[in-house]
């Protein structure tokens, strides 16, 4: 695990709740629709300019209310809709939003 992801991880378990502005820029975010668990990780389809599925590596930490997760890889910010809904990271053109 590099380091920005166990600092993360660190912060999370004292009880911190991620914003998605407030997460190391060396972390990938990502927001993913339509999600299971598969094994370890997660499997669900996200934005990133085409619809795919994605594989997540080992889940880290998971919000008690399935918001958001943080993977080995990526940090899911985690949705019950299909893809090209609201999202919380990504604004419409695919850039991370920035401010709250």
């Amino acid at each position: 695990m590099d380091a920005p992801i166990q600092s993360l991880l660190e912060r999370l378990q004292t009880g911190w709740q991620p914003a998605t502005d407030e997460i190391d820029m060396r972390i990938l975010q990502q927001d993913i629709h339509t999600w299971i668990f598969v094994g370890g990780g997660i499997v669900g389809l996200f934005d990133g300019g085409s619809f795919q599925e994605h594989v997540a590596g080992e889940v880290l930490w998971i919000d008690s209310k399935q918001r958001w997760a943080l993977c080995a890889d990526v940090v899911f910010w985690l949705h019950e809709d299909e893809p090209g809904a609201t999202n919380l990271y990504a604004n419409p053109d695919g850039y991370p939003r920035t401010g709250s």
